[in-house]
């Protein structure tokens, strides 16, 4: 297997580029570090695009630097007809003996990966996210499926208090600010299966985006980084090499038609996925602008400074 710079459609591995130095790294604080003033701008055009949850391309929040996108190149890949191929040849050096966690969120995505291994023979032990938050929660769908499928679900109870006080360490390790805390629940989740010794977690994450044919996610590489910081491994079918190259061939679908077809097939009826991004609580008003303090001060204890931002600018400053 081997890496190209920019190629692709999605990938979780990123390197970062400081034009200023014309240094690489993939640490942004320590790119940051190598200056010699060891001081940095905000962009403040990032930040308003990004808070509009438009595409940002390669640039990341701070002037002068951007993200050098590492995709993977595989060889001698299977060419598959039919997604349930994809997910045959995906699976088939993994050894489930022991059984395999699996993430189940309200959406198709997941509830067909596990109907997948159920199909299998695989036991599996899906966990679930529970907040009770209004307009974010899923588990009373996800308890309907479960019940209809006749499945026990363990469900790992959060509160909104919770993805606050993680986010520092998710921030520490992915060096990106964000726009809503929906990103931290894959953080909450990891730390979980650390906790409960799970070892691999299997996941929808990837599937929008690989059907679509999409080659922006900001989601994906946080999601990766996540699992990766909390020493889970996080498998992503609908994100490996077979799916990719089926979707390059016979796709894209903006309605992940493939997908959808599985599910009919293993009779899964959802209902709509909901369009809120993160639980609606005052904190979350200013995500952005908490999580770029929040990025600011770990720099600034690592002995980086953050000049005063660009007029315009969401940010707070330095």
């Amino acid at each position: 297997m081997s890496r190209n710079l920019n190629q692709g459609i999605l990938s979780s591995d990123f390197l970062y580029r400081d034009h200023q130095t014309d240094l690489i790294d993939s640490s942004l604080l320590r790119l940051l570090l190598r200056r010699q003033s060891r001081n940095y701008q905000i962009d403040s055009n990032f930040l308003n695009k990004y808070a509009a949850m438009s595409k940002t391309g390669l640039k990341s929040f701070i002037r002068d630097i951007e993200k050098i996108i590492l995709h993977r190149s595989w060889q001698n890949i299977v060419s598959c007809e039919t997604l349930t191929e994809c997910l045959d040849q995906y699976f088939k050096n993994f050894n489930f003996s022991d059984g395999v966690a699996i993430a189940l969120s309200g959406g198709l995505d997941s509830m067909v990966l596990l109907n997948y291994l159920l199909c299998k023979g695989v036991e599996v032990r899906p966990y679930s996210l529970r907040t009770g938050l209004a307009g974010y929660c899923e588990s009373v769908e996800i308890a309907h499926f479960a019940l209809e499928k006749a499945i026990q679900v363990q469900f790992i109870d959060f509160t909104a208090d919770d993805f606050v006080k993680v986010l520092p360490a998710f921030l520490q390790t992915t060096e990106t600010p964000i726009y809503n805390l929906h990103a931290v629940s894959k953080w909450l989740l990891a730390q979980e299966m650390r906790t409960r010794g799970e070892k691999l977690l299997v996941s929808g994450d990837g599937a929008d985006q690989v059907m679509r044919g999409q080659n922006e996610c900001d989601l994906y590489p946080l999601t990766q980084k996540s699992f990766s910081a909390n020493q889970v491994q996080l498998l992503t079918p609908f994100a490996g090499a077979e799916s990719l190259q089926f979707v390059k061939t016979h796709g894209p679908w903006s309605d992940k038609a493939p997908i959808r077809q599985l599910a009919k097939e293993f009779d899964i009826h959802v209902s709509a996925k909901k369009a809120s991004y993160f639980p609606q609580t005052r904190f979350f008003d200013s995500c952005l602008e908490y999580s770029v303090h929040l990025l600011k001060s770990y720099f600034s204890e690592k002995g980086v400074q953050a000049c005063v931002a660009s007029q315009g600018s969401l940010m707070l400053e330095a």
